[in-house]
Parts: structure tokens; sequence; C-alpha cells
């Protein structure tokens, strides 16, 4: 799928620029596929569907010498995958769960991280976590219900 999916970008970018918007198209193609999926399972609604990814931008963000970015978009932040600059660590995490509420987008300001997916889960499907089990994250639950602040 992968080159399918390229197929449209080449002669007009750079082969690698044009391998890496094809993996972005294949990505997105799949990801509506599983939506289909879950509507045609008639469970959409009450699914706590997640995008996520793992790390900043690959390719960050390279200006040429007039300012114009030649290679990747970054969101104008600095740094890339691999580095403690925004640029490196920040990535998107898509909630969408009509049952609970959660169908339009919001900006989340707070500081979060990979290891408050589960207690967040877990707080959202109200189930209880095995006693004695400790987790190193937090629950996003209120701020995903209310957009309320959390305190640690």
């Amino acid at each position: 799928m992968g080159d399918r999916c390229a197929e449209p970008y080449r002669d007009r970018v750079p082969d690698r620029r044009a391998r890496f918007y094809g993996m972005i198209t294949c990505i997105d193609d799949n990801v509506g596929r599983l939506r289909e999926k879950l509507n045609e399972l008639g469970i959409a609604d009450n699914t706590i569907l997640i995008f996520m990814t793992d790390n900043g931008t690959s390719a960050g963000r390279r200006l040429d010498e007039n300012q114009f970015v030649i290679d990747g978009y970054n969101a104008g932040m600095r740094g890339m995958k691999g580095s403690e600059y925004d640029g490196g660590h920040r990535t998107p995490l898509f909630l969408h769960w009509p049952d609970g509420g959660s169908t339009e987008g919001r900006d989340v300001d707070e500081l979060t991280a990979n290891i408050d997916v589960l207690p967040t889960l877990i707080d959202l499907c109200g189930i209880h976590a095995p006693e004695g089990l400790a987790f190193d994250g937090i629950s996003l639950a209120p701020m995903i219900r209310d957009g309320a602040e959390l305190n640690g």
C-alpha cells in the first residue's frame, strides 16, 4: 500500500518526501477504513477510538536561505525526533467516543505522556485496576470529561 500511497506525490517532491507523505496518506486511509468498520458493526458510538503517535516528526523543519520551508512541517517547533525540544516529543492524541461525550476537538495545554493512557482508559470505562497495581501515569479523564485542569 505504501508505494501506491506515495504515487500522487512522486515527481512533485523529492522521493524521500513522497514516501513520507505516502505514509501519512496510508495511515489516513486505514484510520478511515477502521472508522467505517466500527460504523458497519454498529459499535462506533461506544468505542473509544484513539489515534496517537510515538514521537515528534522524523524530518523536522528545514528552511532555505529565504526562510521558506523546504523539508517537513513541524508547526514552527524547534527540534525533531529524538530531540529534547518540543518538535522532538510533542505528538497528537485524538480521542473520539460519542457515547462518552468526546466528539469535538480540544487543545490541551497540560503536559501529558503515554504513561497516562492506561489510567485514563480505566477511569473512562469505570473499571478498577487490580489492587496493589501502581501506575506511573495519572488519569486524564477529568480533563477529557470537563476540560478541567489537572493537579498532578
